[in-house]
Order: C-alpha cells, then structure tokens, then sequence
C-alpha cells in the first residue's frame, strides 16, 4: 500500500515550493535539510506531503514526547489508511535509585509503565517486520536505546492460514515459545485461551482478538473479533502473530548459549549458583523492662522447625535433596543486638546481626574451596557471645548439625 493523503486542505503559498526542493534534495541524497517556518504554517502539512511524494518508510523523531504524541495525532490523520505508529519510552514515571549524603536518606528506585505505550512500541515493531512500505513512525530519542534482537524477533513470528495443517498443541507450543501466557480467567494482552476446538489469541500490539477454528488438526477459519462484545469483525486467510514481548530468543539461541558456558572450562569452573531460603519459623522474645532496646533470638527455638520446613519442602518437591546447603542463623547463648539510630554523614550505624550472618554464609558458599556433597549439608552461624556486634565482627561456623 502507498502512502496516500487524505485531506481536504491541498499544499498553497509556499508549500508546494517546500515540497518540490524537500523531494529533490533526498533524489540527490542531500544529507541534511532544513524546513523554516512560524507556529502554524503547516510544516507537518507539507513534511506529510514530501512523504507521499516520496513513498519510502518514515521516521520522525521529536525531542519530548509531548511533541511526539502532537505530531503522530497529526500524521494519523493525513494518513488514516496506512500504519502510522508511536514509539516513545513506556514509562510513566522513573524514579532511579539514590543517596543523599547531607542526610543520609536512601531513595529506592520506583518506577510506573504504561501499558498502552508498551502496547505501541510492539505495534511499531511488529509493522517494521510486516514487510509494509507505508511505515511512519513518530518516536522520541528513546528510540536510540536497544529494544531487543529484530531477527530474533522475526523468527519467533508465527503464520496462521485456512487449511493449514497443524495440531492445536503445536500451535500452543509455538505461543509459547512467542513469550504468551495461557490464561482462563482475564483477557488481556498477551495471553491466549482454549475453547474446545478454538484458541483465542490477543496479541500485545492490537486492540482486537484473533480466534482460531481448529477442525481436527487443520485450520478451518480464521476471525477477528472484539474481546468486550466478541463480535466478529474480519475473516482472514492468512495471520502474522507477532511475540507478546520485544526480548523473544528462540531456542536454538539458548541452546547455543548453554553450549558454550558448558565448553568454556575457565567459567565454568568459577560459576557457583546457590539459593536463600528465609524461613519464618522463629520468635523473639519481649524484652523486660530492663532490656528495652535490646532484641534477643534463642536457636533452640527454632532449630528444630527449620528442620521440620526443610522435610516439608522436600516432600512438597519429591526430592531428598532440595538445598546444597542450608545456613541456620544464630548461637547459643543469646545473639543480642541493641536497637540503633540512623548515623549522620558517615553512616557509623552498628549492623544487625542477621547481616552479619547472611554475609558469612555467602562467602563461605561461594568460597571456591566449598566442596558441595551429594547430601544436604546444614551449617549453624553465630558468633561468640559479646555485648555489642560490629562491623568488624566475624562469626564463625560451627560444625555440621545432624541432617
């Protein structure tokens, strides 16, 4: 499909001029040009005009997105009839992480997408693969950052016609693989769902479903509808289902990647993966009134239900073997630490001793001489007894507890 313009306005004054030096200067691969006018004179009118003239795929590129969202509403309506799509970062807000040194105060990154600009970008990149000539695309810079592999992208399209024979569980598979989720509660995008002999697909790019009519392992029809009214909208012969997410590999990718970290004998040999587990399954105890301030945790009271969750674990998994290792935190007698207060500049606050002890249990799983058994192994942390616990601190190991 061509570029095609439809306006009731036709190009006066000095545009038709702009339009004719703008058109010959990109025949004659000027590289850069430049569009003078005031607010108003219609310079998006006549950039829409050189596009048709021109009829090659089109990237706009504004410095905000305010200006962004103003000119793709524009060139939406110039041209209604070909993909004119928006392309700008789908954060609302964006909140990085920070530190205050004047008063000490720590920021935690926060951050807020929105899902109807996601959806966009994956409708832009989904017409950039379609193969169509009529692209325009209206981006800020954010379209300068990587937004995954496009021929990864591209291998990962899964191509639906009438009569093609192919069994429904391979079509799921392939969803899949494209990063969908089956659901059989809410609807939204990038989910698909099984209705006997149908798939209900809604993809992340589109505001409309596509239903897939399965009779036996041959596609009988193919529809769009709406997912609000589920009225049919169009039949298709043939569909392009685009991935639900930008960051789709295929399999061969992974196996590859897989592949190579197990050859490579250097990382493999320094590569140490391990886990945490938090059980919850002890209590403090209230401090007197003369210990206000004072936090006191006995491992004797929790010991023996640390053991009990781990069995519980491995009952729920089937395995005898869920943990390499497992780090109890705590010693006897008490591990005590009192209360603190934020520091100033420095940040001289005392640590708390699960830190000191999650710490321990890290290096010394990660220590390259830790040899992992075939068995679970259990290790009990805690330091000696001490009226105060600092940084520099160093708890020690106690001999392996009965498994």
């Amino acid at each position: 499909m061509k570029f095609n313009i439809k306006s009731e306005f036709e190009p006066t004054g000095d545009q038709p001029q702009a339009i004719k030096q703008l058109v010959d200067g990109l025949d004659s691969n000027e590289k850069y040009q430049t569009l003078l006018g005031v607010t108003g004179s219609g310079k998006t009118f006549t950039v829409a005009n050189v596009i048709k003239e021109v009829q090659k795929p089109t990237l706009v590129l504004a410095h905000n997105k305010t200006l962004a969202a103003q000119l793709y509403s524009e060139f939406k309506q110039f041209f209604p009839d070909n993909a004119v799509e928006y392309f700008v970062s789908y954060y609302d807000y964006y909140q990085p992480e920070a530190y205050i040194p004047t008063s000490g105060v720590y920021i935690e990154k926060d951050l807020s997408i929105n899902e109807e600009i996601e959806k966009m970008r994956l409708s832009t990149t989904s017409s950039l693969l379609s193969g169509r000539r009529d692209v325009l695309v209206v981006a800020s810079v954010s379209c300068l950052y990587g937004i995954g592999n496009p021929v990864e992208f591209q291998k990962n399209v899964i191509t639906l016609e009438v009569d093609q024979e192919i069994s429904r569980t391979k079509l799921l598979h392939m969803l899949v693989q494209s990063l969908y989720s089956r659901t059989e509660a809410d609807f939204r995008h990038g989910n698909f769902r099984i209705k006997g002999d149908t798939v209900d697909i809604f993809p992340s790019y589109a505001d409309d479903a596509f239903r897939i009519h399965f009779f036996g392992d041959e596609i009988e029809d193919i529809e769009q509808f709406n997912i609000q009214t589920n009225e049919v909208i169009e039949h298709y012969d043939r569909l392009n289902i685009y991935p639900a997410n930008m960051f789709v590999t295929s399999p061969d990718v992974l196996q590859g990647a897989i592949r190579q970290i197990q050859d490579d004998k250097q990382v493999t040999s320094n590569i140490y993966v391990g886990g945490a587990l938090m059980l919850p399954y002890f209590t403090y105890d209230i401090p007197d009134e003369d210990m206000q301030g004072e936090v006191f945790a006995r491992p004797e009271q929790f010991i023996d239900q640390t053991k009990g969750a781990l069995e519980y674990y491995a009952r729920l998994f089937k395995h005898k073997k869920i943990f390499d290792q497992v780090y109890i935190a705590g010693w006897d007698p008490l591990s005590k630490v009192k209360n603190f207060k934020m520091g100033g500049n420095l940040q001289n606050n005392p640590p708390l001793f699960s830190e000191l002890y999650a710490s321990l249990g890290a290096l010394r799983f990660f220590d390259k001489n830790n040899k992992i058994s075939e068995n679970q192994e259990i290790f009990h942390i805690g330091k000696n007894p001490s009226n105060n616990i600092i940084w520099g601190d160093i708890p020690k190991v106690s001999s392996e507890l009965d498994t």
